[in-house]
């Protein structure tokens, strides 16, 4: 897991009637490890299962493929299925 910490961020918020700026604060930044379960070796037609660990039921997550948000797959996990040559190489 990785995690970075940016102390010292504050924010300023601005509109027609003025400007305010929040207290000082410290941001911190935790990267889940993303884990898969898939053969030794694929073939046409196989699952992979992508997780993500530690899962937060309280998180929302999108999960992409060819930089398509995937419909409904919204959870800590997404399941391909029937995938194809030309998937390999992107696993």
């Amino acid at each position: 897991m990785f995690w970075a910490a940016m102390p010292g961020l504050s924010v300023i918020i601005s509109n027609a009637a003025g400007s305010v700026t929040s207290a000082v604060a410290t941001l911190t930044v935790i990267d889940p490890v993303i884990t898969s379960s898939r053969p030794d070796r694929p073939e046409p037609g196989d699952s992979v299962t992508f997780s993500v660990w530690p899962p937060e039921l309280s998180r929302s997550y999108l999960w992409r493929k060819d930089g398509v948000a995937q419909a409904g797959a919204m959870q800590s996990s997404l399941t391909l299925t029937n995938l194809q040559w030309s998937d390999f190489g992107q696993l």
